[in-house]
């Protein structure tokens, strides 16, 4: 484990300076339900200020400090979130501002992995926050409790990775034809035609898009425009080549496609989040 300079959404920008991240790969047992596991502490005075591009993780937000006040799609208003939430799928970013004094763990659930984990589908709570308590009961404010106790990250993310552990080995793990077809669009970071993923599970595309709805929680159709432009985010990063060429490896039909799925899903222009990136 060490401090984080960079984050999966890329380097820390000013507003975030004097936050420390730590993060840690899932143990084997986690690794088909748990993507990633990180822990997150402000050491500042000032407000902390996060745009979140649209992301494909169902994230649980196990909170031990200050509240965050976080803003999701096209909600007028922030909704102030303590204790331990959860978000769903959301085709947009998240605004997410807090007052400086804010830890908490961060569990990122493949949505396969949260409807199983939380025992509900995912369409519940799409578009939106959901309380943890209300999802898993009072062992949650014993959770949050051991991890405020715990000064050592070592040892927090040892309790949440136990949490995890003894709630996924007593669900049982079944396959659907909805995870089959999530997998078939992330492998191909949302390039596959739905109808031919239809096709082969021998579905009509609007029964595949029920079924799909109600377990993920987003139409296949925009998962697949997430995958890709998470799959563009990814690239541009890298910052290999310009966004006409990266329009055309990431499967967009020219630079303008790229720049309004870009903006609906990061809230903000290619050139505009690549100036922030640079400052």
């Amino acid at each position: 484990m060490r401090d984080w300079i960079e984050t999966s959404a890329g380097p820390l920008p000013p507003s975030m300076q004097g936050v420390t991240l730590w993060r840690r790969a899932p143990h084997a047992v986690l690794r088909h339900d748990v993507v990633d596991i990180s822990g997150y502490q402000e050491n500042v005075v000032e407000r902390v200020r996060q745009l979140q591009p649209a992301r494909l993780e169902i994230p649980w937000i196990i909170s031990f400090g200050a509240p965050f006040a976080i803003r999701i799609g096209e909600a007028s208003q922030p909704a102030v979130m303590d204790g331990s939430f959860v978000a769903g799928l959301v085709a947009g970013p998240a605004l997410i501002e807090s007052g400086g004094g804010s830890a908490c763990i961060s569990v990122s659930f493949t949505p396969s992995g949260a409807r199983r984990f939380f025992d509900l589908p995912m369409s519940e709570i799409a578009g939106g926050m959901a309380r943890a308590e209300d999802l898993l009961g009072n062992t949650v404010a014993a959770l949050r409790e051991r991890l405020g106790d715990e000064a050592d990250w070592e040892r927090r993310f040892d309790i949440v990775e136990a949490f995890l552990a003894s709630r996924l080995l007593a669900m049982a793990r079944t396959g659907s034809p909805a995870t089959w077809a999530y997998e078939r669009l992330r492998q191909s970071h949302g390039m596959e035609r739905i109808e031919a993923i239809a096709s082969q599970l021998g579905w009509s595309r609007k029964h595949l898009a029920a079924r799909f709805h109600d377990e993920i929680g987003l139409s296949p159709k925009t998962i697949a425009q997430m995958m890709r432009f998470n799959h563009a985010l990814a690239h541009a990063r890298r910052r290999t080549c310009g966004w006409a060429e990266l329009a055309g490896q990431c499967g967009y039909a020219d630079q303008a496609h790229l720049i309004r799925d870009f903006t609906r899903f990061s809230g903000e222009s290619p050139t505009a989040w690549g100036n922030r990136l640079a400052l």
